[in-house]
């Protein structure tokens, strides 16, 4: 009888040692997206609660893993990276100048979105076991980060490219590499920076002026920040109400459900909404840096660091282009952008972070009981 009542049920053991706090942000994150999509288009809706439902389940899948076995398949994990990104030049939809998208008959997915979560992986594990002392190390540690960037640039999606490359170059800065390759690195960065203009396509180009000067060209490429600081000013403090967003409900906000859904935000829940919404993606990545404090081992701290990196990158980039802050480059904003491959890469993110956390040992975890 005493058994059967200490005997951890099924719930409890699946849920043991998983951060309620985290389920808790990444909840009220999800539902700020779900109650715009609602406002904006009953479809944007239903799909993106499928996408919350599939991803969170990925989520705890995720976290279940031993992430040691992961570990141990970091060289099929890049392969299989590779080779996701290879498809988007054979199987890649054509839209807007760009091939971002892959269907696969009636499987539709954004690849550069997946291999975030799979290069995070590689580069915590080749960091670990390369000694960046020598040379070789750091040739080995760039030939491999050239390769995926090179093809997501390709697409080309200059956002993502940016993504993979900080998040990677983070794990070295977290590892401690010798601070002449991180001066190295940034004079090669000021002396590429220029060079590389004259790669991007004229419809980035356009982005990058129109930001400097968006009433130069107000119904070209000048229009999606002034529509979304439209919005943004609209909204005032309370906002205008759900539904009531002139600019996102008559379609002036362009990507209104995704790149611009802050602005959307914004205009019909106004300042209290977005401030909200800040601060607790404040907090998210607050949480998720709080974990290094436990007694984790280089890879999964890795991992801890550099999952902290990509959303808080992607955070900053989103909001700062809403905000006429920052160029546009289509990154979206985690949680809340609709969309099932970026809902789901960043569950994948959260899964490992937890899975990391859970295995870790000597640390007090936190547990459902």
């Amino acid at each position: 009888m005493i058994d059967l009542l200490t005997k951890e049920s099924f719930g409890q053991r699946f849920f043991k040692k998983i951060d309620l706090g985290l389920i808790f942000l990444c909840i009220l994150l999800t539902s700020f997206s779900l109650l715009i999509l609602y406002s904006l288009e009953i479809s944007l809706f239903k799909s993106q609660l499928q996408y919350f439902l599939f991803g969170f389940l990925i989520f705890f899948i995720v976290s279940r893993i031993d992430y040691q076995v992961l570990k141990g398949f970091y060289l099929p994990i890049y392969v299989v990276s590779i080779l996701l990104l290879l498809l988007n030049p054979i199987f890649g939809q054509v839209t807007r100048e760009t091939t971002r998208w892959i269907r696969i008959g009636s499987l539709n997915f954004q690849s550069s979105e997946f291999v975030k979560p799979l290069l995070l992986l590689f580069f915590a594990a080749i960091v670990e076991k390369l000694d960046f002392n020598k040379f070789k190390s750091i040739l080995i540690f760039i030939f491999c980060l050239f390769v995926p960037v090179f093809l997501v640039f390709k697409q080309p999606d200059l956002g993502s490219a940016l993504v993979i490359l900080i998040s990677s170059f983070s794990i070295l800065f977290y590892k401690g590499l010798p601070k002449k390759y991180f001066f190295i690195g940034f004079l090669t960065f000021i002396i590429v920076t220029p060079l590389s203009w004259g790669l991007l396509k004229p419809y980035q180009r356009e982005r990058v002026t129109s930001f400097v000067n968006p009433s130069y060209d107000p119904l070209g490429t000048g229009y999606n920040l002034i529509q979304s600081r439209i919005a943004l000013g609209s909204g005032q403090f309370l906002g205008q109400g759900l539904g009531q967003g002139s600019q996102s409900q008559l379609r002036f906000l362009p990507e209104r459900h995704s790149d611009f859904i802050f602005a959307s935000l914004g205009e019909e829940l106004g300042f209290l909404g977005t401030g909200i919404v800040i601060l607790v993606f404040f907090f998210l990545i607050l949480r998720i840096v709080s974990y290094l404090s436990l007694n984790m081992d280089l890879f999964s701290s890795s991992i801890c660091f550099g999952t902290a990196v990509i959303l808080g990158f992607q955070i900053v980039v989103n909001l700062g282009m809403n905000l006429g802050l920052l160029p546009i480059t289509g990154l979206t904003l985690p949680l809340l952008s609709y969309g099932g491959s970026s809902l789901v890469s960043t569950f994948i993110l959260l899964g490992l972070v937890q899975s990391g956390v859970r295995q870790s040992q000597g640390k007090k975890a936190i547990e459902i009981k």
